[in-house]
C-alpha cells in the first residue's frame, strides 16, 4: 500500500484517544459480503461507489453491506461463533445481517452455505463513526444476477482486485483500510473456487487499526501483501 502520510491533527486526535483524553465510540456490529464470480481475468468482485453524502464511507468503494438490526438472526452450526470470535447471539445476528444486506443491496439470495469467512475489522478508536464489522466472501449463485444500482450507491461495478486498484492509485476510485486490504488479498488468488477454499472452514481475529510510525496498521497476516512498501 502507498503510504501516505497521516494528518498531524488525526494523529494528534488519536494520541488523545490512546491516552484516555477522550473516550471512543461504541462499534456497532454489521457485516459485509465479497461477491463473487469467475471472469477471464481472475475473480471479480461486486463493489457499489456510495453516495457522497452517507454519514459513514461517503464516496468510498465498498462490499454489500451494513449495520446488524434486531430481527437479524441465522441458524448456525456449532463451530460458527467460535470461528466468529464471539457469543453464540452476536454471530447468529452478523451472519444474518449478511444475508439479509447482500439480498437488500443486489437483489441475490444466498444460504448460509454460500458463505465463506474472510476477515474482521473494528473501526479505530478515534473515528466518531465506528463499525465491528466480520467479512464474508460467497460465489455469485448460478441463475442470479445483481441489480445494476441500490439506494445506497451512485454506481456498482464488477471489478477485479487489479483493475480496482489500479483505478485507486489512479485517484479514480477510494476505498477504507480494510476493503483496500481485502483486494490487496483478492488479487493473490486465481479463482473463485481458491478463495472458497481457504474461506469455507476459515477462523477470523478481529484487528482495530492503530497508528504507528505515522500509518495504520494492517493485520499481522496482512504485512506480506505489502512488503516494504512506503
Amino acid at each position: 500500500m502507498k503510504h501516505v502520510p497521516l494528518p498531524a491533527s488525526l494523529i494528534e486526535t488519536a494520541r488523545e484517544y490512546a491516552e484516555g483524553a477522550r473516550v471512543p465510540a461504541t462499534p456497532r456490529d454489521a457485516a459485509t459480503v465479497l461477491l463473487l464470480r469467475d471472469g477471464a481475468d481472475g475473480p471479480e468482485v461486486h463493489v457499489m461507489v456510495r453516495h457522497r453524502g452517507m454519514a459513514f464511507a461517503g464516496g468510498m468503494v465498498a462490499f454489500p453491506g451494513g449495520g446488524v438490526a434486531a430481527s437479524d438472526r441465522a441458524e448456525l452450526p456449532t463451530d460458527w461463533p467460535a470461528r466468529l470470535g464471539a457469543p453464540p447471539d452476536v454471530a447468529a445476528a452478523v451472519v444474518g445481517a449478511a444475508l439479509r444486506e447482500v439480498e437488500e443491496e443486489t437483489g441475490v439470495l444466498l444460504d448460509l452455505a454460500d458463505l465463506g469467512l474472510w476477515d474482521a475489522w473494528t473501526t479505530p478508536e478515534f473515528e466518531p463513526r465506528r463499525y465491528r464489522t466480520w467479512f464474508f466472501v460467497a460465489r455469485m449463485p448460478a441463475g442470479q444476477e445483481a441489480r445494476e444500482l441500490s439506494t445506497e450507491s451512485t454506481s456498482v461495478h464488477w471489478t477485479t482486485a487489479a483493475a480496482a486498484l489500479a483505478r485507486v492509485d489512479a485517484g479514480e476510485w477510494r476505498m477504507m483500510p480494510p476493503t483496500y486490504v481485502s483486494m490487496r488479498r483478492l488479487g493473490t488468488f486465481g479463482s473463485v473456487a481458491e478463495v472458497l477454499s481457504v474461506t469455507a472452514d476459515a477462523s477470523v481475529e478481529m484487528h482495530t487499526p492503530e497508528i504507528r510510525d505515522g500509518r495504520l496498521t494492517v493485520p499481522e497476516w496482512a504485512a506480506v501483501l505489502f512488503g516494504d512498501e512506503s
